[in-house]
């Protein structure tokens, strides 16, 4: 494999497509912040950064198939504690199961991440019962629920991070003047909008409200020339009301630790 600059990269990660939009935000932080090494032949891009508990090796594809044991032996030489980021959705079937087989051998297998995006270029029918929240929803905001959710703030922690410091965006679900259900959203780069979280209340789940969230999500996005990315949906509710709506799985990666 051969060392490639920055630029290098960066540009291929931006010739493929959709399914590599966060990827390409992602990996720009870590080139222009990190110390990093860019690897590629005709099979696989190699990106490796430093960080504290371990080097994250991001293995992107450029083929449906690539030699292991050479990506294996150049991550072994050139990371301390790899740790693997393969995205196996362009891999045939049969290689990502003989991939897994041969990773679990040498890894420890941590999770798989999946994406999705709305590829469509028409807007779905938002309901009127939706809408984008504003400082005076704060108390029908805090009133949505009082379940504490792990590894989510207090909802008044939350409102205060996306709306009143504008770090973000709430879609509102509304029955009257009562909040049923939110999703938030962030802008992840200057064309991509991306979901951070979606949430029903429980006494209204079952009633299609996840998905009244996600074609205003969709439309909302589209209306301000950006793409609806959604990446890691964490649980099977997620990933359902993103197929939904409308978008596409475009992307899943593995994450491995490597046994050294």
């Amino acid at each position: 494999m051969k060392n490639i600059t920055n630029t290098e990269a960066l540009d291929i990660i931006s010739s493929l497509g959709t399914s590599y939009v966060m990827e390409k935000d992602n990996l720009t932080f870590l080139i222009k912040n990190k110390s990093s090494e860019q690897l590629k032949d005709d099979e696989v891009l190699l990106i490796i950064s430093e960080w504290e508990d371990g080097d994250f090796v991001n293995v992107i594809p450029l083929a449906d198939t690539f030699d292991i044991e050479k990506m294996l032996s150049v991550v072994n030489a050139k990371a301390k504690r790899p740790i693997l980021l393969i995205n196996i959705h362009t891999l045939s079937g049969e290689f990502v199961n003989r991939l897994d087989s041969i990773l679990k051998e040498r890894a420890t297998y941590d999770r798989t991440y999946t994406d999705y995006a709305y590829v469509n270029a028409s807007k779905p029918e938002v309901s009127t019962d939706v809408r984008l929240l504003t400082e005076g929803d704060k108390d029908a905001f805090i009133a949505c629920s009082n379940e504490q959710l792990q590894y989510r703030p207090p909802l008044a922690v939350l409102f205060d991070i996306m709306i009143t410091k504008g770090q973000g965006y709430i879609l509102g679900a509304f029955d009257g003047e009562k909040i049923v259900g939110y999703l938030c959203f962030v802008s992840a780069s200057d064309n991509v909008y991306d979901v951070d979280y979606i949430y029903t209340a429980p006494d209204s789940r079952g009633k299609g409200i996840g998905t009244k969230l996600g074609a205003a999500y969709v439309s909302y996005s589209l209306e301000n020339d950006r793409i609806a990315y959604w990446s890691n949906a964490k649980n099977e509710a997620s990933a359902k009301t993103a197929l939904k709506i409308g978008l596409e799985k475009i992307r899943v990666f593995n994450k491995y630790v490597v046994n050294k």
